[in-house]
């Protein structure tokens, strides 16, 4: 039996998603800039077999100029710090499975801006550590991933 177990910051949206996913559904409640709400969700997790990492936040639509540090810090901690905090806790979930999975989605942002300037962005980085993963994950059962939610047709916010 398979058990979708979506994780959201915010209650109400993720029950909303519950709902429109319906079956055996439960929600965790997860922010992946906080370390207590991540050990907290990853407790719960009991055996997983599909990790998908797909919080992300982009900035405010300034040039790499314009931009200040503390948006980038944002950005990274949920972008990046975030996919590695959230895999990390889920390892012992996953390894509990199996065929573990961890797929990660991101934009194409860090792809376009990493052609137009020298800073590579927080998607991109992403995209590009899918592969690596912790040396934990490295095992030949777990197959990593990473994706673009263009290309497989999600909806914004879901």
């Amino acid at each position: 039996m398979q058990r979708a177990t979506p994780g959201s910051r915010d209650a109400a949206r993720g029950e909303r998603a519950v709902g429109e996913i319906g079956g055996d559904t439960r929600l965790l409640v997860l922010d992946v800039t906080d370390d207590a709400s991540i050990a907290d969700a990853a407790r719960q997790a009991g055996t997983l077999d599909i990790l998908v990492n797909n919080a992300g936040i982009s900035g405010d639509g300034k040039t790499l100029d314009q931009q200040d540090s503390g948006a980038f810090r944002r950005i990274y901690e949920t972008n990046v710090f975030g996919v590695v905090a959230v895999t990390n806790a889920f390892l012992p979930a996953l390894r509990r499975s199996a065929q573990p999975r961890i797929m990660n989605v991101s934009s194409g942002t860090g792809r376009h801006l990493r052609s137009r300037s020298t800073f590579e962005g927080p998607a991109g980085g992403t995209r590009a550590r899918a592969g690596e993963g912790s040396d934990a994950s490295r095992r030949p059962c777990f197959r990593r991933s990473a994706g673009t939610p263009a290309a497989h047709r999600s909806r914004p916010g879901s």
